[in-house]
């Protein structure tokens, strides 16, 4: 390129960077100490004041520039947002939305009036806003983001329009002030962390309708005592009641909530056997977290879910019945059982989460269910005992470190349909002596067999032999690469590094399986 022709690209991309930057000028002006965008020919939002502005602030329904009048609709995102000194907002009648991170910051803002026709509040709109004391939010509106009110620790009461369906995450998060709250008939969930650190908070009534209470709902609402959970709920998450009178209240052992199982409370007394009542459809997660005393649980049909880290670290659990209504296991559900040996898995299992079997190091045998779509990352690592494993064809992919140090497996077989073998999913399976893989197998990852020091045949039923990633190492005590005679060219071709361990056989399915 010549120094002419640098000079003139240089020279367009500058004027295409002053193009952009007028027009996007063009979009907005300044009104009576505020910034507007346009959002249409005859629509605008509020999209900046000065953040050194101090005092009230009154927004005016319609607007004036170049001698066109615009109606506002909107507060856009972070227009106010650390605005220390605005202790006073006017909203104007024609608004609509008030967008994410909006008053975010505003710590001076005492109160604001909402129109009677606004529809939505973003994400964090008011988080923050340690001096709010009242908002009135009409009904018409029909949606709060997740963080509307977060940190507003003067916010005594709250009324929550009837057009919402939906108390999203970390809402009222520490509204340390709030001691009266209506939840309207409609609402259906209650997200995480939805009114935690609520300290002044009393009580809750929840309408019947209400399906799930989040994690954390509400944590450590210390004054928290009178609570009513409807027939309707059928979830509730991890730490819903932790820290509250409500829960201090409770007697030890199972806690149920209508059907929903939400923890053991108390002591549990060595070797306990727990049969769980007819009727329960949901346990929460870490319902048995840590319970070392448990020996044994049995589950009823009605169950589809065993939830995160639910029997995490029970180091004496040795047997669970699951129901055949079982299809999830959630991450690190059974880690550190180490005492489980043996686990029937029920066919419609359709996934099992990241870490779930995880230290289970007294479990031999393990049949995957057939239905099962998907396994978490390190979801067998250090079963240190297992010695066989099944793929199921249903499962396309072995994620990363899924059996890293199951240094007793001796026998895995592979459905065909596998697809990948993740990063490290077998390393250090040092009794594994011969592998079939299958003739759906796409991609072999970085130290999938590393480790594996007696690992002497590999045996590949594909004609289109799988691609290698990263460092791929095979370990050195590998003998033989057994492969379809018609592709051995191809082998010799795309695994370089391993050309002379190439075999081909004329019935490979035959030679695998002797």
């Amino acid at each position: 390129m010549t120094k002419l022709q640098f000079l003139s690209l240089k020279l367009i991309a500058l004027s295409f960077f002053v193009l952009t930057t007028l027009a996007l000028q063009a979009n907005e002006f300044r009104f009576r100490g505020l910034t507007y965008t346009l959002l249409t020919d005859s629509t605008v939002e509020v999209s900046g004041i000065d953040t050194a502005y101090i005092g009230g602030v009154s927004i005016l329904d319609e607007v004036m520039h170049d001698s066109v009048v615009y109606t506002v609709v909107a507060i856009g995102n972070s227009a106010f947002e650390h605005a220390k000194g605005v202790n006073y907002v006017m909203l104007p009648s024609t608004l609509r939305q008030i967008g994410d991170s909006a008053f975010r910051g505003c710590v001076s803002l005492g109160a604001i009036a909402t129109p009677a026709n606004l529809l939505s509040v973003g994400k964090a709109a008011f988080s923050e806003c340690a001096s709010l004391r009242s908002i009135s939010l009409p009904d018409t509106m029909l949606s709060i983001g997740e963080s509307a009110f977060a940190g507003c620790a003067s916010l005594k009461s709250i009324k929550i329009p009837a057009g919402i369906k939906q108390i999203e995450d970390r809402t009222f998060d520490h509204c340390s002030s709030l001691v009266a709250v209506r939840v309207p008939k409609g609402v259906l969930t209650l997200g995480s962390n939805a009114f935690s650190h609520c300290s002044l908070l009393a009580s809750i009534d929840l309408p019947d309708g209400v399906i799930s209470i989040g994690n954390a709902a509400f944590y450590n609402c210390e004054s928290l005592r009178d609570v009513s959970v409807p027939a309707s709920v059928v979830a509730i998450g991890e730490d819903a009641f932790e820290y509250t009178l409500w829960l201090d209240d409770q007697p030890d052992g199972v806690l149920y909530v209508n059907n929903v199982l939400y923890k053991y409370k108390g002591e549990m007394l060595p070797n306990t056997t727990i049969v769980v009542q007819e009727g329960v459809v949901y346990v929460s997660s870490k319902a048995f977290y840590g319970c070392d005393s448990l020996a044994s649980i049995v589950l009823p049909d009605g169950i589809t879910s065993i939830n995160d880290e639910c029997f995490s670290g029970c180091s004496s659990l040795q047997s669970i019945v699951m129901p055949k209504t079982v299809e999830r296991i959630g991450s690190s559900a059974f880690f550190g059982c180490s005492s489980l040996d043996t686990l029937a898995l029920p066919d419609g299992i359709q996934s099992i989460g990241c870490r779930a079997f995880a230290g289970c190091n007294s479990l031999t045998t393990l049949f995957l269910p057939p239905n099962l779509q998907l396994l978490g990352k390190e979801v067998f690592r250090d079963c240190s005992l297992l010695r066989f494993v099944d793929i199921p064809s249903a499962l396309t992919s072995v994620p990363d470190s899924a059996f890293l140090n199951c240094t007793m497996l001796t026998s895995l077989k592979f459905s065909d349909g596998v697809c990948a073998i993740g990063k490290s999913a077998f390393a250090n399976c040092s009794s594994l002596k011969s592998v079939t893989l299958p003739a759906s197998i796409k991609t072999i990852d970085d130290k999938a067999f590393w480790g594996c020091e007696h690992l002497g045949h590999i045996f590949s039923l594909s004609e289109n032999p799988a691609h290698l990633i990263g460092e791929f190492q095979f370990p050195e005590s590998l003998r033989a690469i057994h492969v379809p005679r018609a592709a051995v060219r191809f082998y010799k071709q795309k695994w370089v590094s391993y050309l002379d361990f190439v075999r081909g056989e004329k019935d490979i399915n035959a030679t695998s399986q002797r």
